[in-house]
């Protein structure tokens, strides 16, 4: 089991497609050199709990990237808009935040990742309302956003016959 902090060094790795971090013990923030990894495709860094800070908006250099798992961890913040600036994003896991001292809102941005087919924000101490062009994402598959404490209709702007699995609560 790796621990201490994420390695700013890692940059250095220009070549780079997938970063398979998870189950450690990192502590601290991550990275925001990690941004610099344009050839990133899967960026992995769940089941760590002490990993804390917000997530950077350089992340939004990312262009390649097709997964971003962060699940687990003390996160915290707003989920940044500059995420949903990526094309290629296929999953994107927030879910399991252990801070859950600041409440966060689904940035209405989010419904312009054509390409998401796994939305996962369960137990981020979500509020506000679900963004309507959520549900009209057409590669959209899962949905999970239970254990938040989102509010208005769950059913505005959804197609059920699309989605494989569909979590409100």
């Amino acid at each position: 089991m790796l621990t201490g902090k994420i390695p700013s060094e890692l940059e250095e790795l220009t070549s780079l497609e997938e970063l398979q971090l998870s189950g450690n013990d990192f502590e601290g923030e991550i990275p925001e050199s990690l941004g610099n990894l344009v050839q990133l495709r899967v960026l992995r860094l769940y089941n760590n709990p002490e990993l804390c800070g917000v997530l950077s908006i350089a992340f939004g250099k990312l262009k390649l990237l097709k997964a971003i798992e962060i699940h687990n961890t003390a996160i915290m913040g707003p989920i940044p808009v500059e995420i949903c600036s990526l094309e290629n994003l296929k999953r994107l896991d927030l879910s399991l935040q252990l801070n859950p001292d600041i409440p966060n809102v689904i940035p209405v941005e989010i419904a312009s990742l054509s390409q998401l087919e796994e939305l996962n924000l369960s137990e981020c101490n979500l509020v506000g309302s679900i963004p309507q062009g959520l549900g009209q994402l057409p590669q959209l598959r899962v949905l999970l956003l239970n254990i938040n404490n989102l509010s208005g209709e769950s059913s505005d702007g959804f197609e059920f016959s699309r989605t494989g699995g569909l979590f409100f609560e």
